[in-house]
């Protein structure tokens, strides 16, 4: 094929892509114009070549007073900012633009896409806005300044520093206090603190149950060095010896000068208590009676052998009464186990049940159900057993 075959047959077609440019073009004006010279592989200069730098001088030159700056500490989910001051120390204007940013950041009084101008000498205070979502150890992002300053064509406005709470609360999840000793009850410790205030105050601070007591102090120094922390105060929990048997919850509200709302922290303890059972699906630390995997239809019994030491001050017959449970058809029968009663020893067969035909349920560790009774003991006036089942 010859040349001149070649552009018979390219300048024709050539003309069609132009005509069909040009139709184009004045169908749907610059947005399409734009899409097809992009996909022919063109640069396009939003800005009208404003920041391409001169060849020959004179040049602008951009200057950032501190173009890092670190914040310390930052509350999580609120506004913060910092203003940096950008000036022209050169001979020629200087054009900036809005490059965007690598966070949530806006940079004030300079919008996206448009150019600002700085004569030579005049400055511009940026503001950047950051509203950080969530707490971390180390924060560092930045937002970008385009310019016609050959040397600095982008500058990178930088913020850093640690995102946290407005306060912490340590232990973080439930207070686990841990098994409570039969006659000497139990004391824990737990801290409020806060790295963002100098100072706050706890104007509210109660238990909301009798057997558990709860007092502030302010954090030693030392404790307030090791958690980073401007101010806080220690919590000190103390629990009765006297708790139900079982499975003990209570908590404790708290207001803080530096919080609109109420919040509470969740305790728990467990106490044995003088009752020892024995027998598959027993795990005594929870006073817990596991059933399993079940068929609903069918319901399920588990037994268990129950024995109480005789004391002067209590020599039987031992015996309990169903006050609640939950659900409410979990329950229990109790006869004597007279084969292993002895002169100090006092011995019953407990039966725990849960009805055939109830409804599919699951109750796990995170919503288990539980059964309540009261005792003519002394010493375990109310017994909470926590129970655990499937019944599919």
């Amino acid at each position: 094929m010859n040349k001149s075959t070649i552009a018979t047959i390219i300048f024709p077609a050539l003309a069609g892509i132009i005509i069909l440019g040009v139709c184009v073009y004045v169908t749907t004006g610059d947005r399409l114009t734009r899409e097809i010279t992009t996909s022919f592989g063109l640069e396009e200069d939003p800005y009208d070549g404003k920041l391409v730098p001169s060849k020959t001088g004179p040049y602008p030159k951009l200057v950032v007073d501190n173009s890092t700056y670190d914040f310390d500490t930052m509350e999580v989910n609120t506004k913060t900012e910092h203003t940096f001051k950008v000036t022209n120390e050169g001979e020629a204007p200087l054009n900036i633009v809005n490059g965007g940013s690598t966070c949530q950041c806006t940079i004030s009084d300079l919008p996206q896409d448009e150019v600002g101008v700085l004569q030579p000498g005049e400055s511009k205070d940026v503001t950047l806005t950051i509203s950080p979502v969530a707490e971390t150890d180390s924060f560092e992002k930045y937002a970008i300044i385009k310019s016609n300053d050959p040397e600095n064509e982008e500058v990178k406005l930088i913020v850093k520093g640690v995102v946290t709470s407005k306060y912490s609360v340590f232990p973080k999840s439930v207070w686990s206090v841990g098994n409570i000793e039969e006659g000497k009850g139990a004391e824990f410790s737990g801290v409020i603190f806060t790295k963002v205030y100098d100072s706050f105050e706890i104007t509210k601070l109660e238990s909301t149950d009798p057997h558990m007591t709860v007092s502030k102090e302010p954090l030693p120094e030392e404790a307030m060095k090791d958690l980073e922390a401007k101010s806080g105060y220690e919590i000190k929990v103390k629990i009765a010896p006297n708790i139900v048997v079982g499975e003990f919850k209570a908590r404790i509200n708290y207001k803080l000068s530096i919080e609109d709302n109420e919040s509470f922290i969740e305790v728990t303890a467990y106490r044995a208590g003088t009752l020892i059972m024995r027998g598959e699906g027993w795990y005594a630390r929870e006073k817990l009676v596991e059933f399993g995997t079940f068929k609903a239809d069918t319901g399920k019994e588990i037994h268990l052998v129950a024995y109480i030491d005789k004391t002067p001050d209590f020599s039987g017959p031992f015996e309990m009464t169903k006050i609640e449970a939950d659900p409410s058809y979990v329950d229990f029968s109790m006869e004597p186990y007279e084969s292993a009663t002895s002169d100090d020893l006092l011995a019953y067969k407990m039966t725990f049940k849960i009805p055939p035909n109830i409804a599919p349920d699951v109750r796990s560790e995170y919503n288990a159900s539980y059964l309540k009774v009261k005792t003519n003991h002394p010493e375990m006036p109310v017994i909470k057993f926590k129970i655990r089942f499937s019944a599919q």
